[in-house]
């Protein structure tokens, strides 16, 4: 059976170029959009886990199925919606674990790796879902972090302008970076089944990194695993953007703000966590379906071209 390989750390930390390096591995398998940034997100155990409810009732287990098939992720894995009908995985968990080692199985390869920040908080579960599963943790630091992520969610692309916010997106922000990475120490304290590693010594030491990630997975290195075949998940366009995100005041906020959000014991964000999420899970992200939207765009036209002939 194939064995799964999770990448986590915080949003905008590096997760998906660690994740395209290693997927260039002959025997990782994982589902690519190849036309954008490569690895993509299934965010399955934050929004599709638990959802539908209990999936011995027939009917959730076929509403979560003809939903998640409809999702980009389902659909960009090429996989046929009817291993499900056919196995009748009756756990969540196990729903997800069939589609990554069927996808695994058809790329001939002996891993299967899954890519998303939030899973982050689903470490400890995740591990007790997947007993055989490794974790490779990313950690870049603070400021670049926040820096990069203030771009993404404050830049307007239809004024083609960046707009700068006020500055509790700056806290919240440094607060998720802490808590984010308060999971991972915590996980690791308890389980040798995560390696963490440095994003600027990825950077700057990417072959001995790399090489080392490989030891870890206990997969022997392969040179190609450093080429650079997607492009890069990057915020900014050019260096003059990298400037303007932050001024030096709040920089100067980050440093001191970190060290008090530090103090506050792991327990304490677990128990934040659940009331977090409660208010995040409404329903699917719109991310989630923007391959179906682009298709009934496509139908959409193709019935108005045909109404006017």
């Amino acid at each position: 059976m194939p064995k799964p390989i999770f990448v986590v750390g915080v949003h905008r930390s590096g997760t998906t170029w660690l994740a395209n390096i290693l997927i260039q591995h002959t025997k990782i398998s994982g589902v690519l959009n190849k036309e954008r940034f490569g690895i993509y997100e299934s965010a399955f155990f934050e929004n599709i886990q638990d959802t539908f409810g209990n999936l011995e009732d027939e009917n959730n287990f076929k509403k979560c199925i003809e939903t998640f098939a409809l999702t980009d992720f389902f659909i960009l894995s090429g996989i046929d919606k009817s291993i499900f009908y056919k196995e009748q995985p009756k756990k969540y968990h196990e729903l997800f674990r069939l589609l990554m080692d069927n996808i695994a199985d058809r790329d001939n390869a002996n891993l299967w790796l899954e890519k998303t920040p939030i899973h982050t908080l689903y470490l400890k579960e995740i591990s007790k879902y997947y007993p055989d599963a490794n974790f490779v943790a990313i950690k870049r630091n603070v400021i670049d972090t926040v820096k990069s992520t203030i771009k993404m969610h404050y830049f307007d692309p239809k004024k083609n302008k960046f707009v700068k916010p006020n500055i509790a997106p700056i806290l919240y922000f440094t607060y998720r970076f802490v808590k984010y990475y308060k999971y991972i120490e915590n996980f690791r304290r308890n389980s040798n089944s995560i390696m963490v590693i440095d994003y600027e010594q990825l950077k700057y030491s990417k072959e001995k990194v790399v090489s080392d990630i490989c030891k870890f997975l206990e997969i022997d290195y392969q040179p190609q695993m450093l080429e650079e075949k997607f492009k890069p998940n990057t915020s900014f366009n050019n260096n003059s953007e990298r400037k303007e995100i932050l001024s030096d005041s709040d920089k100067k906020l980050i440093t001191r703000i970190k060290p008090f959000f530090d103090i506050f014991p792991f327990r304490l964000y677990s128990i934040f966590n659940p009331i977090e999420k409660l208010i995040r899970k409404n329903k699917l992200p719109t991310w989630f379906y923007l391959i179906t939207e682009e298709k009934k765009i496509e139908e959409d036209k193709k019935i108005d071209k045909e109404k006017l002939k």
